[in-house]
């Protein structure tokens, strides 16, 4: 059950990212380059904390985490083979499509194969993107960040939606950056504040959670091994 101090906590944060967001939004541009890409004026750091922000939500903090719990360590190797596929992009590809100036996969095919295939991709990644993963994240946000008798489920889906598209319709990609800014700096301090607060509560520390399971504290998933074996 949430206390007060939680709820106004979490309020104050919404509030505060919605803020940056509409504020950093007033120095967009009016042409759609400034709109969709931000007129290409975006400094490395801000673009680093975006695209860390942007690759975390509720199906890390909630879903990564449960499933760690449940199998183990190995789970955690999923974002570290994210690594090496990163580093490839940003070093070989991404150069590439700056020279090309190439800014969307939808463009560079409707430019390679012909406007339908671009208008193909673009309908079957919103519908993707709509009806598939905005839904899984915003479904298991709810839960894990307003679980209280005192909150309608509805009322907080909508809430958070609502929320974020007022700040990405208003200011675009530039205001998408700016709240990822403060989500990923949110997100860091918390996540990293929360760990140790909630390992100084177990007697012993981490090393009693190894004891008590030290499967599960590994980097090899053996349930997951175990299973495609005996299906081998």
């Amino acid at each position: 059950m949430l206390t007060t101090i939680d709820v106004v906590i979490i309020l104050v944060s919404m509030m505060f990212v919605i803020g940056v967001g509409i504020v950093a939004g007033r120095k967009k541009s009016d042409t759609a380059h400034g709109y969709f890409l931000g007129g290409n004026k975006m400094p490395w750091w801000l673009i680093g904390t975006a695209f860390v922000a942007t690759g975390i939500s509720s199906e890390q903090m909630i879903g990564t985490v449960g499933a760690a719990y449940r199998y183990g360590m190995g789970i955690a190797n999923w974002e570290w083979f994210g690594l090496p596929c990163y580093a490839l992009v940003l070093t070989v590809f991404i150069p590439i499509y700056l020279k090309n100036k190439v800014t969307t996969v939808p463009g560079f095919l409707a430019d390679r194969f012909g406007p339908a295939c671009g208008t193909i991709y673009s309908c079957m990644l919103l519908a993707f993107y709509v009806c598939i993963y905005t839904v899984t994240v915003a479904l298991c946000r709810q839960p894990g960040v307003f679980r209280s008798d005192r909150w309608n489920f509805y009322f907080v889906l909508v809430l958070i939606v609502v929320g974020v598209g007022a700040y990405s319709i208003h200011g675009g990609l530039t205001s998408v950056m700016w709240a990822d800014l403060f989500q990923c700096v949110l997100l860091m301090v918390g996540g990293i504040t929360l760990f140790f607060a909630a390992l100084g509560k177990i007697p012993g520390g981490w090393g009693a959670i190894v004891a008590a399971n030290p499967n599960a504290c590994t980097f090899t998933n053996r349930r997951a091994m175990k299973w495609r074996l005996s299906w081998g």
